[in-house]
């Protein structure tokens, strides 16, 4: 993330970027990676990613997800996962309510994607045997979540 500011010191002029310019991130051995989209039918909507098995479902009323099954694109049940490398969530851009992301474990912190916030939660690393609960404020509201791994 970066920002660029007009510099205002003595004997300083131009502008200046503050921050870290984006980088990218290869996984040599990663051999799961996969997507899913959660859009919730009412507010308190809470649904439940198992990374073991690639797993999404509805856990309290009734979210749509799509691609959430633990299967590959030929239909084809993914192998469990035993290296977490990363998640990524990321808010849809229409959202009114929060999303509250809550792992199972303290690798990653509780995260509150807000409904009017411009940007994704970005978090790793993944815990391959835990899980994340997605609890919905609002109906209609989506998000999408990628994660990255490796079978054993």
């Amino acid at each position: 993330m970066t920002a660029t500011g007009t510099l205002t010191g003595t004997n300083v002029t131009g502008s200046g970027l503050i921050g870290q310019a984006l980088a990218t991130q290869s996984f040599t051995t990663a051999n799961i990676a996969y997507s899913f989209k959660i859009t919730a039918n009412a507010a308190s909507d809470v649904a439940k990613l198992y990374l073991p098995n690639s797993t999404c479902v509805a856990t309290t009323g009734a979210p749509v997800i799509a691609d959430g099954d633990g299967k590959d694109i030929e239909g084809i049940d993914m192998a469990d996962m035993a290296t977490g490398y990363a998640i990524i969530i990321v808010k849809g851009s229409a959202n009114v309510g929060d999303v509250t992301a809550v792992p199972n474990y303290l690798g990653n912190p509780n995260v509150e994607l807000a409904g009017n916030a411009d940007f994704p939660m970005i978090m790793g690393p993944v815990v391959p045997s835990g899980f994340y609960s997605f609890t919905f404020s609002n109906a209609s509201d989506t998000i999408t979540v990628t994660v990255i791994g490796e079978t054993a």
